[in-house]
């Protein structure tokens, strides 16, 4: 689609970077858990029920429940005032070099509200800071956090000397005490020049509105434009109901009273286009018809975030409660969803009106709440399965006309999330891995990918998802001695996430104790079964911890239980450590170490050799083993330095006992050089790649096939050289055949 409408989308990217709508934005989802406690609260106030229900004790119940919707959306503006000046003055606050914090803005864009808002004479409505004022909330909030911040950043605190003896808050509050008296100022003297000295704004906003729809004479054209600014206001972020609430209530309010009048006297109805239609037949789910969105990211986007969030969204938008599918999937801002999400409701518009013109359905007669359940409604309001049976059919064309654009939508977000992906893998590997990266406290797609990634790495934590897999390290001859158990995790369509960005996800999410344990848990119960079946006898199980997990109390204790619980000896796994200054200086961890090589727990150094610690480590702790790092066993071949830097190393270990391990060994020559050099045990795709279980298995028992058959043939060399079985010019002759069958 950005393809097809650059200019489009580049519009769309503008308002996406812009900081006023951003705070719109999160001034409305702030406000998301109290707008879904009043939808609910309506719900249940107006939930059809028996009348023997309606005269007992549940009719006090549904009032209750209709005082605390109303009182909810009586205070939304004035909520909605704080949570965007809240969030403009968060987005601001480092731009500014002074301490003001961004709840104040938030408090002087209240009062500015109040000021020019409410009534001097001091009476007001009860829905005076209702949903009709939230587009001059929004323009309040706006312009007084503007206004402040400039003034705040313009003039230089000298509060500061009381800093040291007061609350550190405090020096911020007084310095904005002359940008809140300004600020209110200004929207008091706005007011009085726009003449609403002795009446509230609404009545200005009312008859501009009027004035832009008062030339039409039609009901349909005056419902389409409705529909029509309202679902392009809800795409920016601006609840549109609300907003064109003045229009709502002088036509199709009115209309309703109109129907209930002439049905009062005994007379048919004609006002078609009422609240209540609207409602009905075209606001199903909410806003943009949002059931229809639904349904068809239900049928053509499955197992996707966007589902599991549409499958959160359903019930509300049964009740015809909109916001969680339009902020959360989000519709809002998003240039896939812009056409289907006003054309839908102005489809449904004129298929409703040509179905009540036909006579299919009958005019609404009857007022019925925005929040009556879908199905029942176009029941209740035509008095007949007609109006059940069009509501089915305006959500079967709002799944077609969106179908296409959930599909197209699809695509470009999955390619925008792998573009995404591939920045957030770029950024880690620049990172330093072993150190906090910030990486999730980023406020761009890579951060929001990361954040996704860890959540995501969550869950597959706790529901098994992660798996191991296993590489074999083989001695001189061939045999295996060792297996390393290495992290896999299979992340849908992205496929398999390298291990040292789910460890650095791991690290930044807090979950790497919780992801190491399970990896020690499971390695160990994989080696007790491969023990039992007489496969992995004698061999040593490798596995990396992290520094995290040093640090932590009782990791060593919370290791030798599950050693217990497998009746496996400490000797059986050997815990590998990538050096790292944080671990050789860190007393904590220090500590944890030498307990754990005192029970008997071998340890080993992964990527040793071109750190900083490498000698402090081997100074310090008991080692059993170390791996070279891989840049010096890729260049062995190439480069002299690494070759005198590893027959150094390997002089060290065989001076201390301790065991060399080549990893990254891909060819014949390069093992036949790290030998030479004084390697001991190799492990790399020459030998093997990382293996599941199963085929782990088989590979350590071809192994020891091929040492058993190995030493066979050495015996009947042996006997030969015995028996004299060689010429002179030392070629074998044939062995006896009773021997050779031995």
């Amino acid at each position: 689609m950005s393809k097809a409408y650059p200019g489009y989308a580049k519009l769309i990217a503008q308002l996406e970077e812009s900081q006023h709508l951003s705070a719109v934005r999160r001034g409305f989802l702030l406000l998301l858990p109290l707008v879904m406690i009043g939808a609910v609260s309506l719900v249940l106030g107006n939930l059809a029920l028996p009348e023997s229900l309606i005269r007992g004790p549940l009719h006090a119940w549904q009032g209750v429940f209709l005082h605390a919707g109303d009182a909810v959306f009586g205070l939304v503006s004035l909520c909605l005032t704080m949570t965007v000046s809240h969030s403009l003055a968060a987005q601001r606050q480092t731009d500014c070099c002074h301490d003001v914090q961004p709840m104040m803005p938030a408090i002087v864009a209240l009062l500015c509200f109040l000021v020019l808002v409410a009534p001097f004479d001091g009476n007001s409505e009860g829905s005076l800071f209702g949903p009709h004022f939230v587009f001059p909330s929004l323009l309040v909030a706006i312009g007084a956090t503007e206004i402040f911040l400039r003034l705040a950043a313009g003039r230089r605190s000298r509060w500061g000397w009381i800093a040291h003896d007061a609350d550190p808050i405090f020096p911020g509050i007084l310095h904005s005490f002359f940008p809140a008296f300004f600020t209110i100022g200004v929207f008091l003297i706005a007011r009085l020049i726009l003449g609403l000295a002795d009446k509230p704004l609404m009545t200005l906003f009312e008859n501009m509105l009027l004035a832009l729809f008062d030339p039409l004479q039609s009901g349909l054209a005056r419902a389409l434009l409705f529909n029509f600014i309202s679902q392009l206001l809800w795409f920016v972020g601006i609840h549109g109901n609300n907003v064109l609430a003045p229009i709502e209530q002088h036509y199709f309010q009115t209309a309703e009273m109109a129907n209930a009048a002439v049905l009062a006297t005994g007379g048919q109805p004609v006002e078609v286009f009422t609240k209540s239609f609207l409602d009905i037949y075209v606001f199903m789910g909410g806003s943009g018809t949002s059931l229809a969105l639904l349904v068809a990211i239900f049928i053509h986007w499955r197992g996707s975030n966007q589902n599991r969030l549409a499958r959160v969204g359903l019930a509300p938008a049964l009740f015809n409660v909109s916001e969680l599918a339009v902020f959360g999937l989000p519709v809002i801002f998003n240039p896939a969803f812009l056409l289907p999400f006003i054309v839908t409701p102005l489809a449904l518009t004129i298929i409703s009106y040509f179905a009540c013109a036909s006579g299919w359905i009958p005019v609404v007669r009857e007022s019925l709440n925005w929040t009556t359940p879908f199905g029942i409604g176009g029941y209740l309001a035509a008095q007949s399965w007609h109006g059940a049976i069009l509501q089915f059919f305006n959500l079967f064309v709002g799944v077609l006309i969106y179908s296409p654009f959930v599909r197209a939508a699809q695509k470009h977000t999955f390619k925008e999330r792998r573009r995404d992906f591939q920045r957030l893998l770029d950024a880690l590997e620049e990172s330093c891995l072993n150190q906090h990266s910030g990486i999730l406290e980023r406020r761009d797609p890579v951060g929001s990918q990361a954040r996704r990634l860890a959540n995501d790495l969550r869950y597959a934590v706790s529901r098994g998802e992660i798996q191991l897999m296993y590489q074999p390290q083989v001695d001189q001859r061939g045999s295996v001695v060792g297996l390393e158990a290495l992290l896999r995790w299979e992340y849908g369509a992205f496929g398999r996430i390298p291990p040292n960005i789910v460890i650095a996800l791991a690290e930044e999410a807090n979950l790497i104790c919780r992801l190491g344990d399970w990896v020690i848990d499971e390695a160990c119960g994989q080696l007790r079964q491969w023990r039992s079946e007489g496969v992995a006898r004698g061999v040593v199980m490798s596995i990396n911890i992290s520094p995290t997990q040093l640090n932590e109390p009782g990791f060593a204790d919370r290791v030798l239980l599950i050693l217990s619980r497998h009746a496996l000896p400490a000797g059986a796994i050997e815990l590998e450590i990538t050096e790292s200054r944080t671990i050789a200086h860190n007393e904590t961890t220090a500590q944890t170490l030498e307990q754990l090589a005192r029970s008997g727990i071998r340890l080993a150094i992964d990527d040793f050799g071109m750190g900083y610690s490498s000698l402090l480590y081997m100074r310090r702790f008991v080692i059993h083993g170390i791996k070279l790092d891989g840049s010096l066993t890729r260049e062995v071949q190439s480069n002299p330095s690494c070759q005198e830097i590893i027959r150094t190393i390997a002089h060290l270990c065989r001076k201390k006992n301790i065991r060399i391990i080549a990893e990254f060994v891909e060819n014949e020559e390069q093992r036949t050089l790290l030998e030479a050099l004084g390697c001991s045990e190799f492990q790399g795709f020459l030998f093997s790649k990382p293996l599941p279980p199963a085929e782990c298995a088989d590979f350590v028992r071809s192994r020891r096939s091929q040492a058993v058959s190995k030493a066979r043939q050495g015996t009947n060399a042996a006997n030969q050289r015995r028996l004299g079985g060689y010429r002179g010019d030392g070629l074998r002759i044939s062995a006896d055949p009773i021997s050779s069958r031995a």
